[in-house]
């Protein structure tokens, strides 16, 4: 599903107007894959097919806005993934740029306390199991890289939820 699957999944643009409520009202969101070309289309973005899919596991490269950034910085220069889409959106006004990636430019972006992900970091070795049978016959998920994208993850997932409850990200 993309974002301008509106017709056939009309639930949709009830989250865009959702998530455009949440940011305007200072609240945190993380948006990851879908939830990224959502947030993006919420906060003026656009969102389409990128030139090819980008699937299975990749890195991202921090730009100087994500070595930065509280909760992407502290993850070192390049950051393991696991890619999965088929879109791509455009940075929205007054958003920065956080990450890219070979294939895909626009691949983290932050407004205030919203933080969008093109790429998934929620990786474990279970969800990696119930991917393998939907996942290209080309693209494997082994176990190191697996553990990698989960360590970085989490540890992103951690200072997210950190920075966004008001403590401290190095805690």
């Amino acid at each position: 599903m993309g974002v301008g699957d509106t017709e056939r999944h009309p639930y949709l643009a009830g989250e865009i107007e959702l998530l455009a409520g949440a940011v305007a009202a200072g609240l945190p969101v993380l948006g990851v894959c879908l939830g990224a070309q959502l947030l993006a289309c919420a906060l003026g973005g656009e969102v389409g097919p990128a030139a090819s899919a980008e699937v299975g596991v990749g890195s991202v490269a921090l730009t100087p806005a994500g070595m930065r950034d509280d909760v992407l910085g502290a993850s070192g220069r390049s950051v393991p993934v696991l890619h999965w889409h088929a879109d791509t959106f455009t940075i929205p006004p007054g958003a920065e740029l956080l990450a890219s990636s070979e294939r895909c430019v626009n691949q983290a972006f932050r407004v205030g306390r919203a933080l969008g992900l093109q790429f998934h970091i929620e990786l474990d070795g279970g969800l990696a199991a119930s991917m393998r049978p939907h996942l290209p016959d080309d693209v494997a998920l082994e176990a190191d890289d697996v553990a990698s994208v989960e360590s970085a993850g989490s540890a992103i997932l951690g200072r997210f939820f950190k920075h966004t409850s008001g403590g401290s990200a190095d805690e």
